[in-house]
């Protein structure tokens, strides 16, 4: 009797958007120069961390996902002073950077730490470099204690726009830009992992370069160009790159002279859930409607 054949099945995985040793590998490339480039990072990461003073609260365990060379981790330094703080990144040439306790992980992997570990879980940009943002949010809040905050911030969907409409007035078409959520889709990836009293908010801010080649340029020092797998391979025409830079600067440029990028940054904040948090009421049981109160006021 003959033996059967040993059949194997396998199924084509998509690729994914941003191959973690892709990742990895740009940016230890670009890790030495990375503070000298990263203003806008920098400026970010103010505004971020600006917000914990708000809250009157001690966080006395912090973890930085994705941490890069610290620069989140030393501004929540700087407003909770006797609080530990872990920097988390996979770029090893990035974290020698960080003065703090550093963990060599990847930030969208099973997090080494025991659930409930920290007050604040904090990251920067790193969202938009994960695959699987929903997984990304399951697991910091895993890593958070009842009522600790998570905050971070991710590039919107209106960021880059007018690169993206100069691209399509030449005829540049295809994945020219890595994709970005829309507020709306952010919002509701935080509600449907169960954080508590979300707030999803964002800054529009313009900055401008000397010429579109600074402006790619500066991306390629930060490691943050185009790696979508479907991205147009090779190098632009160079009369396709001169027509693109001329649409650009004919209609998206400063008085004198300087291209105009639009930056859409969303802030994410939310709480691990806990019964000391303020919580609506059930419908219904209310001492005054809404009607009587708009009549009083």
């Amino acid at each position: 009797m003959s033996k059967k054949p040993n059949i194997s099945i396998q199924f084509e995985q998509e690729p994914l958007l941003f191959p973690p040793l892709l990742v990895q590998q740009r940016f230890n490339q670009c890790a030495k120069h990375y503070d000298h480039d990263n203003a806008i990072g920098e400026e970010i990461a103010k505004r971020l961390t600006d917000r914990l003073d708000d809250l009157k609260r001690p966080f006395h365990t912090v973890l930085d996902l994705g941490a890069g060379t610290g620069t989140v981790a030393n501004l929540v330094q700087q407003s909770q002073s006797n609080c530990n703080i872990v920097t988390l990144d996979f770029a090893h040439n990035m974290l020698k950077q960080s003065p703090h306790l550093n963990v060599l992980a990847n930030a969208e992997g099973a997090l080494p730490f025991a659930d409930e570990t920290f007050d604040l879980v904090i990251s920067n940009f790193c969202l938009p470099f994960i695959n699987d943002i929903p997984k990304f949010l399951h697991s910091a809040g895993k890593a958070l204690k009842k009522d600790g905050l998570f905050m971070a911030t991710t590039l919107g969907l209106e960021s880059f726009r007018e690169f993206k409409k100069s691209a399509e007035a030449v005829g540049l078409t295809g994945m020219r830009t890595f994709p970005l959520p829309d507020i709306q889709s952010v919002g509701a990836a935080v509600q449907r992992i169960g954080f508590a009293l979300p707030v999803i908010d964002r800054d529009v801010i313009q900055v401008s370069y000397p010429s579109l080649q600074d402006f790619y340029q500066e991306l390629k020092a930060l490691g943050a160009t185009n790696i979508h797998p479907q991205r147009p391979k090779g190098c632009t025409p160079p009369k396709k790159w001169q027509k693109m830079e001329e649409h650009y600067l004919k209609n998206y440029s400063t008085a004198d002279g300087e291209i105009l990028v639009t930056l859409e940054v969303i802030y994410i904040h939310g709480f691990r859930p806990h019964q000391s948090q303020p919580k609506a009421l059930k419908p219904g049981t209310g001492q005054k409607s809404l009607a009587q109160t708009l009549k009083s006021t």
